[in-house]
């Protein structure tokens, strides 16, 4: 997530950065609709994840009802990373 906000916000800190970047990366990848709303439910998903790891909260129940693990979030949001990284470049 620290990588998204290099990419999206330039380093810049806000307080919207949680909703700012899965907008923008949803913008910039998503070819319709339906893929821009699945890019961004993913990465609030992510966001809201690691918020909950780096303050010391369970993030599992969260994945269990979403049927997700933590393994295939972390590779959904690294392959979204890349392709926004080539994208951008």
């Amino acid at each position: 997530m620290t990588s998204f906000e290099a990419l999206f916000l330039k380093g810049e800190k806000t307080r919207e950065q949680h909703t700012l970047i899965p907008i923008a990366c949803a913008m910039l990848l998503g070819k319709t609709d339906k893929e821009r709303q699945e890019i961004k439910i993913l990465l609030n998903l992510a966001y809201t994840i690691r918020n909950q790891i780096v303050h010391g909260s369970d993030c599992q129940e969260k994945l269990a009802n979403k049927n997700l693990e933590l393994e295939e979030l972390t590779k959904d949001v690294e392959d979204l990373l890349r392709a926004s990284i080539k994208k951008l470049i």
